[in-house]
């Protein structure tokens, strides 16, 4: 059975002369283990960049490092994946928000679980194609 990592019809309404609203497109992604979109965002391009969770390493995911991992990725305008990316470790980490900065790429607000018993906040500058440019892991010996 596919997970699905979300469907875009909220986005991505037109309206009719009727005032009706009406689906452009809608795409479901992801793989066979849990996903979930946390945050999603048009682009510059006229695409969308979409940040969560992955525990898939199948389907539409490849790159996942063990556990949840950090899921991004970037649509075309139409809703087909440009690319995606797998971000973090064995542990849990989940992209809470993204943001396209003014260099066309992106920052990344998420958490790590460290040593499977505390959370940190977990900051990721990627660029354009998703590669780390930059990354602070931010919190102290208690659950931040």
């Amino acid at each position: 059975m596919k997970a699905i990592l979300f469907i875009l019809p909220v986005l991505l309404y037109t309206t009719t002369m009727l005032g009706q609203m009406q689906i452009q497109w809608q795409k479901c992604l992801g793989g066979t283990s849990e996903d979930m979109a946390k945050s999603i965002q048009q682009t510059t391009d006229g695409g969308y960049i979409v940040a969560g969770y992955t525990g898939s390493n199948d389907g539409d995911i490849s790159g996942n490092h063990g556990g949840l991992d950090i899921w991004v990725v970037k649509l075309y305008p139409e809703g087909n994946i440009q690319w995606q990316k797998c971000l973090g470790g064995t542990n849990t980490q989940i992209a809470h928000s993204i943001k396209q900065t003014t260099d066309g790429g992106y920052i990344v607000l998420g958490e790590t679980t460290l040593n499977n018993l505390t959370i940190d906040i977990w900051l990721i500058k990627i660029d354009q194609q998703g590669n780390i440019q930059g990354q602070k892991g931010l919190g102290g010996t208690e659950n931040d």
